[in-house]
């Protein structure tokens, strides 16, 4: 049952949409974040250049545009904004690792509580870039993803 609110954006829950975001990359076996780095991404002995890189991925909440339902008059939709970083030893696994991502995130569709992710998108695949500031140098490609949500 819908529960109508006079705040709309206390009836969305970012939290759930990250978690649920942070799970499907997990389960699709990518080294993921939440902000920052996991534990078993990066230089494998903690030090640029010592060990072999592993490629991962981090998850960062964006805006959300709050907006009247077409669907569900009284209600309201909301598009969040989610971004994905993806770092890597050079610029075919940044890009390998991606799409990856890119792939795990299509027609991803959970329920959120009283909501649901009726569309998700990636609005911009980003560059490929190489990061200089460690050595040996590395790798970044950041993704930006639409998140159009309403209710169940």
């Amino acid at each position: 049952m819908l529960v109508a609110a006079s705040d709309p954006a206390a009836l969305f829950d970012r939290d759930q949409l990250m978690t649920a975001i942070l799970n499907v990359l997990s389960n699709k076996e990518v080294p993921v974040g939440d902000h920052e780095a996991p534990e078993i991404g990066g230089w494998s002995a903690g030090q640029p250049g010592t060990g072999i890189f592993v490629a991962y991925t981090t998850v960062f909440s964006g805006a959300v545009k709050v907006m009247p339902s077409i669907l569900c008059p009284g209600y309201y939709d909301y598009q969040a904004t989610i971004n994905t970083r993806t770092f890597a030893a050079n610029r075919k696994q940044a890009d390998d690792m991606a799409l990856v991502v890119r792939r795990a995130l299509h027609g991803f569709r959970p329920t959120l509580g009283q909501n649901k992710v009726r569309l998700m998108y990636c609005s911009q695949i980003g560059p490929v870039e190489r990061m200089d500031d460690t050595n040996p140098k590395y790798w970044r490609v950041v993704d930006t993803y639409q998140a159009d949500v309403g209710p169940v």
